[in-house]
């Protein structure tokens, strides 16, 4: 497993992704398994607060807070 740190290698290897199901853990958790985040900062419509790019087996996968819309109730 390899978390893609680069920020612009991470948009092109998440362009045309879509959900494939859910991850039950906390933030303290994540960052316990996958280190910061490759998004660390929300997104423009502020729907995403942090974001995880990640390599696995040839898959991409992001790993991110859907609709939370506030950073402080993502990281506790």
């Amino acid at each position: 497993m390899k978390v893609i740190r680069d920020l612009d290698a991470a948009y092109d290897a998440t362009t045309g992704t879509s959900l494939s199901g859910y991850i039950n853990a906390t933030y303290p958790q994540l960052i316990e398994i996958l280190g910061e985040p490759t998004h660390n900062t929300p997104s423009g419509d502020r729907k995403v607060q942090k974001e995880w790019v990640v390599e696995f087996k040839g898959n991409v996968f992001a790993i991110y807070d859907w609709k939370t819309f506030d950073e402080d109730y993502t990281m506790n």
